[in-house]
C-alpha cells in the first residue's frame, strides 16, 4: 500500500531513525515517549526501530557496524535495504533537538491509522447482521477507549519522585486537618476512611428495605451541598425527580410525606426553598435510565468529566443505584459472569475517571433468611464483587419489629477496607425525611 493512501510520514520516520543511530540519547527518549515498532509506517522501519532499541537495552553501542551485525543475525539486513540504507538513515540525522518533533509527528499518524482501521472493522461489524445494534456499539466504544488508553498508557513512577511526593501529602493532612477524600457527613466513618478516595470501588450493601438507596442519597447530598463536590448518580429503579424529591426532604430535613402531598407548615416551606436553592446550585447530575451498560456508564463519565473541566471542576463522585440492575455487554446464561464482567467495569470505571465510585448491591437471599451482620459470602451472585471492592460497607437493622419504628437503629460495618482498619459504627435512620445520624455515644472497632 502506498504511503499516501494511510496517514504516515516516512521523512520523519528516517529522520529519527538516523538521530538513533548518532544519537544514543534520542533512542531513550523514543522510549520514554512511549514510541512502539507498530507506530512506524513502513515495515523496514519497524524492523530497524526494533533491533535499534534492543541493542541499547543490551547496552550496546547501536552503530552503523553493530546494526548492521544485529540485522544481519535476524534475516533482516536486505529486507530493509542492505547497510547503504542504513547509511543513507545515517545522513539523514541532521539535529538531535528535532527527536520531540519526529517522534510526536509518527505517534500521530499511528493514531489516524489505527482509527481508520477500527473505523473499517466497525463498518463490517455494522453490515453484520448476525450482530444486535447495541453489541456493536458496545464494541465500536470499547476499540475507542483501547486506542485512548493505549496512547495514555501508564509509565512507571520512580521511587525518587514518589517519596516525597507521599511525604507532602501526609504533612499536608497534619496542617490542613482536611479529608483529601470525599467525605459522607458521619465523622467516624470519614476519620476511618480519610474519606472516600480517588480511584476507589465502595460496595454499600444490605438486604432488602434497610435503607442502602436513602444512605447513598444522604452520602450524595452532603458531599455536593456542604462539600460542594461534583455528583454523578445513576439511579436504575427510581426516576430522577423522585431522587431530588429525596434529597429535598433530607437536605431540609421536611417528612416526606409533606412533600408528596404538597401540605408544608409555613416553616417547612421556607426551609424548602432554602433547600431548593443549595441544591440548584450544587453540582448534582442524575441519570435515571432504566436500562445501562458499564461502556455507556463509563462513556457519559467521561463526557461529564469532561463539561466539568471545561469549567474549570472536577466529578468527584459516582453512585450507582444499583450493581445487579446494570446490564452485561452481551447475553450470557450465567448470570455469575455477567456480574463479574459488571464489577470489574465498576473498578476500571474508578480508575479511569480517577474519583471513587459507589455501587449499592443485593444481598443473597439466604442471607435474609438469618439474623446478625451480613457477610461477605452474602454479596449477591458472585465473589467478584468483594475481590473488585476496595472497600465494603453493609447496612443492617438491629431492631425488633422494625416496619413500626420511625427512629431505626442501623449498625454500619466496614466489613472490608484495603487502605485502612475495619470497624462498625452505630446509626439512626429517620423514615420521616430519610436522614441518618451516627449515634456518638456508641463506637467500637471491629
Amino acid at each position: 500500500m502506498a504511503s499516501n493512501e494511510m496517514p504516515a510520514s516516512v521523512p520523519a520516520e528516517q529522520a529519527l531513525l538516523g538521530l538513533m543511530i548518532h544519537y544514543p540519547n534520542t533512542v531513550s527518549e523514543a522510549t520514554e515517549q512511549g514510541l512502539r515498532p507498530e507506530d512506524f509506517f513502513d515495515a523496514s522501519h519497524r524492523r530497524i526501530f526494533q533491533a535499534v532499541t534492543e541493542l541499547v537495552r543490551e547496552k550496546k553501542v547501536a552503530d552503523l557496524s553493530t546494526l548492521s551485525g544485529r540485522l544481519s543475525d535476524k534475516g533482516d539486513l536486505e529486507r530493509v535495504g542492505g547497510t547503504a540504507y542504513l547509511m543513507t538513515l545515517y545522513d539523514l540525522g541532521d539535529s538531535e533537538v528535532k527527536a520531540i518533533q519526529y517522534i510526536t509527528t509518527i505517534q500521530k499518524k499511528s493514531l489516524l491509522r489505527q482509527l481508520i482501521e477500527e473505523a473499517n472493522h466497525i463498518q463490517e461489524l455494522c453490515r453484520d447482521r448476525s450482530y444486535a445494534e447495541d453489541e456493536v456499539l458496545d464494541e465500536a466504544r470499547s476499540r475507542i477507549v483501547r486506542i485512548a488508553d493505549s496512547r495514555s498508557g501508564n509509565e512507571f513512577v520512580q521511587s525518587s519522585t514518589l517519596a516525597p511526593e507521599v511525604v507532602d501529602y501526609i504533612s499536608s493532612l497534619k496542617s490542613t486537618r482536611k479529608n483529601i477524600g470525599v467525605r459522607t457527613g458521619l465523622y467516624k466513618l470519614d476519620r476511618n476512611t480519610g474519606g472516600f478516595q480517588r480511584g476507589d470501588l465502595i460496595i454499600l450493601a444490605a438486604r432488602t428495605s434497610v435503607g442502602k438507596t436513602m444512605f447513598s442519597t444522604n452520602i450524595a447530598t452532603y458531599a455536593a451541598v456542604h462539600e460542594r463536590k461534583n455528583v454523578a448518580l445513576f439511579t436504575l429503579e427510581m426516576p430522577a425527580r423522585q431522587i431530588m424529591t429525596r434529597m429535598l426532604s433530607i437536605d431540609a430535613e421536611i417528612p416526606s410525606e409533606e412533600l408528596r402531598t404538597g401540605e408544608l407548615t409555613a416553616d417547612h416551606a421556607n426551609a424548602l426553598m432554602e433547600s431548593c436553592n443549595r441544591l440548584a446550585a450544587a453540582g448534582i447530575s442524575i441519570d435515571d435510565s432504566s436500562s445501562i451498560k458499564v461502556g455507556e456508564i463509563l462513556s457519559k463519565c467521561k463526557k461529564l468529566r469532561s463539561d466539568l473541566e471545561g469549567r474549570g471542576r472536577t466529578l468527584d463522585l459516582i453512585i450507582i443505584d444499583y450493581l445487579q440492575l446494570v446490564s452485561a455487554s452481551k447475553d450470557r446464561d450465567n448470570r455469575q459472569q455477567d456480574v463479574s464482567e459488571i464489577s470489574r467495569g465498576m473498578k476500571e470505571l474508578a480508575r479511569t475517571i480517577d474519583c471513587p465510585v459507589i455501587a449499592l448491591s443485593q444481598l443473597s437471599r439466604e442471607s435474609a433468611k438469618r439474623q446478625g451482620a451480613p457477610s461477605l459470602t452474602d454479596l449477591r451472585e458472585s465473589g467478584a464483587i468483594e475481590q473488585d471492592a476496595d472497600m465494603v460497607i453493609f447496612l443492617h437493622n438491629t431492631d425488633e419489629n422494625v416496619e413500626e419504628k420511625i427512629d431505626r437503629n442501623v449498625k454500619l460495618t466496614v466489613a472490608k477496607n484495603r487502605n485502612g482498619s475495619l470497624m462498625n459504627m452505630d446509626l439512626k435512620f429517620n423514615t420521616t425525611c430519610g436522614i441518618f445520624k451516627e449515634v456518638t455515644d456508641m463506637y467500637e472497632e471491629a
